[in-house]
């Protein structure tokens, strides 16, 4: 206690050998997204949460690897659009986005690209018109291009010098195989195959044709709708659903494969095997197991090969829902001498989840971290998009959340094990090493 002028001020002391309380998981509804669909059949996906006058505008395309006509077309078309239209350079799209306080991000995702804008709700009737005229009229100019080519090999040369990149690359074309849209693996002379009137003519096919679902996020007023319809409703709008039927993969023959490269103190590991969608009925009991397993700090896998072995600062799995296919994938860098003790401890730990249940005390550890992250994944109206959009592009509604959140209370010990025992085997994953296996 001490007097701090006429005031009298209590000092309480926290008693930091008590653990703090452990309060319930509270019961959620997630607001949902509204939707509005323009007189051209434009659907308009609308999450209006948030008292900041921002917005994020998200134009999602069904125009990613499955539907493009030869290599790269697709990301190529998505990532160069900015480069200039018929009424502006690309200098001209940026400094007036610029100006007020707005920027554009591309998403060359394999199944779904995106355009993405950033703006003020107020300044949305002098944004949304740039966004308009690269969808409506992008020309994809040869200078411009030929920069665009040269700086994106010089990128791929200088990040394929690392030995997790090229990991990272080499295990799609594994489990997928060489030529398919998803495990096909960009080499240098790709970027100059792809011819401008390719990407004009898939331009065209798609981004010119609207052929997107739009989520606008952020403070949506009356006045944004109506720039939205005075900007896009005259404009035939294409329109298809998203494209999630995944050619048959090809995997390699060949399970366990090593890439040597000289000179290397660093091994990059990448143990993956083939999976499906998150419309899987085992899609959210996996994520479970995957918690457990590699994915958070706590894991069985940091806990062995990092904390108690020394053998590399991070490791993690993850599950991938790629189309109507997906990966399970394990990956770490992990010095040359122990490559194959760190093979062997991943393998182990795989074996212990087979064959012991998880103790309770570490189940509600792993419930209450999945359960913590969700809340944060969900806060604010930017979240809230995309945790809407990860339902959009699978035909999901928000009932999967409610699934989600449900298995993740309830799932037991005995669950978790028998899915390790399905899932979980060594014969069913690739191994990949790019380094040295020592």
């Amino acid at each position: 206690m001490r007097l701090c002028g006429k005031t009298l001020i209590t000092m309480q002391t926290l008693n930091r050998t008590q653990e703090p309380e452990v309060k319930p998981f509270p019961d959620i509804e997630l607001p949902e997204a509204e939707h509005i669909t323009l007189a051209n059949g434009l659907p308009l996906h609308i999450l209006n949460s948030g008292t900041q006058d921002v917005l994020k505008v998200e134009f999602l395309f069904s125009a990613g690897a499955l539907k493009q006509p030869a290599r790269l077309v697709a990301a190529m078309t998505v990532e160069a659009i900015g480069e200039g239209t018929d009424k502006r350079t690309s200098k001209e799209i940026s400094e007036q986005l610029d100006f007020y306080g707005s920027y554009m991000k591309t998403d060359s995702s394999r199944d779904t690209p995106a355009l993405v804008l950033y703006t003020l709700s107020k300044h949305l009737d002098k944004t949304l018109p740039v966004i308009k005229d690269l969808l409506l009229n992008a020309t994809y100019p040869e200078n411009e291009l030929k920069t665009y080519r040269e700086n994106s090999k010089q990128k791929l040369i200088s990040g394929e010098k690392k030995v997790s990149v090229m990991a990272s690359k080499l295990i799609y074309e594994i489990l997928y195989g060489k030529e398919h849209p998803f495990g096909y693996r960009v080499i240098p002379r790709d970027f100059d195959n792809v011819t401008r009137q390719q990407l004009l003519d898939f331009h065209h096919a798609h981004y010119r044709a609207l052929d997107c679902d739009v989520i606008i996020s952020g403070r949506v007023t009356p006045e944004v709708l109506d720039t939205f319809k005075k900007e896009f409703e005259n404009i035939p709008a294409k329109v298809s659903s998203f494209n999630n039927n995944t050619p048959t993969p090809e995997p390699s023959a060949d399970k366990k494969q090593v890439h040597e490269v000289p000179n290397v103190v660093q091994s990059a590991i990448k143990i993956a095997r083939p999976l499906f969608s998150k419309t899987h009925p085992d899609y959210i009991p996996l994520q479970v197991l995957n918690t457990v397993f590699g994915g958070y700090f706590g894991s069985r896998l940091m806990t062995n090969i990092r904390e108690d072995k020394g053998y590399t600062y991070g490791i993690g799995s993850g599950l991938v829902p790629l189309g109507t296919t997906g990966i399970w994938s394990i990956g770490s860098e992990v010095g040359v001498e122990v490559t194959k003790a760190t093979l062997k401890e991943i393998y182990h730990e795989m074996k212990v989840l087979r064959e012991e249940p998880v103790s309770q005390e570490e189940l509600d550890t792993v419930r209450n971290y999945m359960l913590g992250v969700f809340l944060k994944d969900i806060d604010g109206p930017f979240a809230l998009a995309e945790k809407y959009i990860s339902l959009l592009k699978y035909g999901l509604d928000y009932s999967y959340y409610q699934r989600w959140i449900k298995t993740v209370k309830t799932i037991t010990p005995a669950e978790i094990q028998a899915l390790a025992n399905k899932y979980l085997r060594e014969e069913d994953f690739y191994e990949l090493v790019v380094g040295k296996l020592g």
